[in-house]
């Protein structure tokens, strides 16, 4: 993975985008990415289709997020000065409605880290890993292998999708590799409980 490492070095200007009604995973995975980039540095923006839910307005960065419907003129501003897309928890452009016809009219390169089976092929780089549990499994990951220090901002946000994609850990969490990844985030300051209560509760 340390080609995206690559990818990102490069860049100055990056857009991170999710697909359309976002749920925990796509917050967690889009959310990481920019306070990661953001750590280099670099400027980030998270663009979504349309709202997310309530329950996640808590999320570290939440609050940056442009809508495309709602604010579309400033979302196509940010994406045409974007000199790199990192599309998370999507693998198709058809799965973020309106803002994918944009991202493919740009001759910027993107990069696409997703969990979702049959990937189309619009990305110059691809991390697809259906048997993951969560696109937040493979940013942990991937910053894992970039050696980066997890903020607690960052762990915040992938701890809420790996929960959140697997109900808690009830269901599509049998990967042995997940569970220190969550000592790891609970080490960089993550109180599961308090996330658990603000999702779910």
């Amino acid at each position: 993975m340390q080609s995206i490492h690559t990818y990102i070095q490069a860049a100055q200007n990056i857009a991170i985008l999710t697909h359309q009604s976002p749920d925990g995973d796509a917050m967690g995975s889009s959310l990481a990415m920019y306070h990661y980039v953001q750590s280099l540095g670099k400027n980030a923006q998270v663009i979504v289709p349309n709202a997310f839910p309530d329950f996640l307005a808590w999320m570290p960065g939440a609050d940056t997020v442009l809508f495309y419907d709602t604010q579309k003129a400033q979302s196509d501003d940010y994406l045409q000065a974007a000199d790199l897309v990192i599309c998370t928890d999507f693998n198709d452009p058809k799965r973020i409605g309106a803002v994918g016809d944009k991202m493919l009219s740009l001759t910027c390169p993107k990069v696409m880290i997703d969990h979702h089976l049959y990937p189309s092929d619009f990305a110059d780089f691809i991390v697809s890993v259906p048997e993951a549990s969560s696109t937040c499994e493979l940013v942990c990951e991937l910053l894992s292998t970039l050696n980066s220090q997890l903020s607690t901002p960052i762990a915040q946000c992938l701890y809420t999708g790996l929960m959140t994609d697997t109900g808690n850990f009830s269901y599509n969490s049998n990967r042995p590799q997940i569970y220190p990844m969550i000592a790891s985030l609970i080490e960089a300051g993550v109180d599961k409980d308090a996330i658990y209560n603000a999702v779910f509760n």
